[in-house]
């Protein structure tokens, strides 16, 4: 499968933080063919291993995070309205005339309510009103949407994929099914490269909620080195060009306090030598990402990030360019074969 057939079967599978059954199950199959054995743990992380041919073998661990953001059920009104609240940071101020799926005993479509501007005064019209307000719609009787939808459920946002122009595609949950899709591929790319040491994929839950897959799949997985993907900012018109990055001009290699200096001049000075369009990402103290939690995990874990460049994170039309997808898995295989020699003799 193409890297868009993988993102495109990755971004329609339902995996909302804290209930990633359904997307785990989905990247076991599809990493499966590529690798020595795979499991899922306890918490539902997903932990795939290419095994080495040393008995007494490093581990080299890619980690990328597979939950999406979402919503959860509070409650039903006495006219079958579903009440919710936001328990990822779902940007907000997309939800008003939003289509989401409420899962509950079954899948139940649902749009959330807008009030016509017709009935709506200035003040109103001037302000986007709190998520305790906002109510989903799902055309059901407070008595039948009882019987299939409970407080607790999970709710996430319905989006189609869709292609635009220059390679570039739109849809949800690419934060950070993406970087799931890239670890796959490289995968698959060294599916027959004898490697010394273990490679390992994390495909980690519950980032959204706290980073806390990465923190016990990590401790469980015990890896020498780690390289942690995720998504980025891209560069918008409303939005800083020093605080974003470029979609199209390849991954973004970043530095932060969190970050091993050592694995990051090894990535920087990889994608110049193989010619591989890259950016930097310099961040002052934590990255916001798995690296955060995965380096202090145990005695301590040396770890890189490699991020790709997203636009409108945290909606259900996060856009990506597959160009940037092709080059973060040549520059995450040039750098498992650089491993290869570096510790061909560890």
């Amino acid at each position: 499968m193409d890297l868009k057939g993988l993102l495109f079967s990755l971004s329609d599978t339902q995996g909302v933080s804290g209930g990633e059954s359904s997307v785990s199950k989905l990247i076991k199959e599809l990493i499966e063919p590529y690798c020595d054995s795979v499991s899922i743990d306890k918490l539902g992380n997903v932990i795939a291993v290419k095994k080495s041919i040393n008995d007494v073998p490093m581990t080299l661990m890619l980690d990328a995070h597979m939950d999406q953001i979402g919503l959860m059920v509070t409650g039903i009104t006495d006219e079958g309205f579903i009440r919710f609240t936001d328990i990822t940071g779902v940007d907000k101020r997309t939800l008003l005339t939003g289509e989401v799926i409420i899962h509950g005993k079954c899948d139940v479509f649902g749009v959330v309510c807008c009030k016509p501007p017709h009935l709506t005064n200035k003040e109103e019209a001037d302000e986007f009103p709190p998520v305790h307000k906002l109510v989903i719609d799902v055309g059901l009787s407070k008595e039948k949407a009882e019987e299939i939808i409970s407080v607790g459920d999970f709710i996430s946002l319905r989006s189609k994929n869709c292609e635009l122009m220059n390679g570039q595609v739109c849809g949800k949950s690419y934060d950070n099914r993406a970087s799931v899709a890239v670890i796959i591929k490289t995968f698959e790319e060294l599916k027959n490269t004898k490697l010394p040491f273990n490679l390992v994929m994390l495909a980690s839950v519950q980032e959204e909620a706290g980073c806390r897959g990465a923190k016990t799949g990590a401790y469980l997985v015990n890896p020498n080195e780690a390289i942690i993907l995720d998504v980025t900012f891209a560069h918008t018109p409303d939005a800083s060009k020093d605080e974003t990055g470029q979609i199209g001009k390849g991954p973004m290699i970043g530095y932060a306090s969190t970050i091993n200096r050592n694995i990051y001049n090894k990535l920087v000075k990889l994608a110049r030598t193989k010619k591989i369009p890259y950016q930097l990402e310099i961040m002052a103290g934590s990255t916001g990402t798995n690296t955060d939690r995965i380096q202090i995990t145990r005695d301590g874990i040396p770890a890189g990030l490699i991020s790709i460049p997203l636009k409108y994170m945290h909606t259900g039309i996060e856009t990506i360019s597959l160009t940037d997808l092709e080059n973060t898995v040549k520059l995450l295989s040039a750098y498992i074969l650089q491993k290869r020699e570096e510790w061909a003799n560890d």
